[in-house]
């Protein structure tokens, strides 16, 4: 694990990169500490991307394949399907951030170019990624109708 030296931003540090560099390591630190492998924080977390998911699997089929002869989508869901767009964005972000336990140490790393550096090399990237699509605006989506699509 890296060692951290943290400066305090003064007024005149927008000056000095060095500083701004170590507040980046701060933010990054904190987000690490917030997001533990144990931590409540996380476990919390990993429930909540889990129930949107579910959510996510369950409506979105309802959603094309059975209201589809309806002729509008109500706002709620709509509205609760954009806020879930950002929270994949949000989560995708996060896993930047978040410590890991490495498989052949057992030890929480928490070096954010380690962390990086594995999410980058990972297969969980780009299913994330794909998670951030807004599905209901897909080609799949032709399912629906018009109002549904532009609403």
């Amino acid at each position: 694990m890296r060692k951290l030296t943290l400066i305090s931003r003064g007024d005149n540090d927008d000056a000095n990169p060095e500083a701004l560099v170590v507040n980046r390591n701060r933010f990054s630190y904190k987000i690490a500490q917030l997001f533990l492998p144990d931590s409540n924080v996380r476990i919390i977390w990993d429930v909540f991307i889990f129930l949107v998911i579910w959510y996510n699997s369950v409506i979105t089929p309802i959603r094309i394949f059975i209201m589809s002869g309806h002729d509008s989508t109500p706002q709620a869901l709509i509205s609760l399907d954009v806020v879930f767009d950002f929270v994949f964005v949000a989560d995708t972000i996060l896993r930047f951030y978040r410590p890991y336990v490495d498989g052949n140490t057992g030890q929480i790393v928490m070096d954010q170019q380690l962390i990086r550096s594995k999410y980058m090399g990972s297969f969980t990237l780009y299913i994330n990624a794909i998670a951030c699509i807004p599905i209901i605006k897909l080609p799949i989506s032709l399912l629906l109708s018009a109002n549904q699509q532009t609403s």
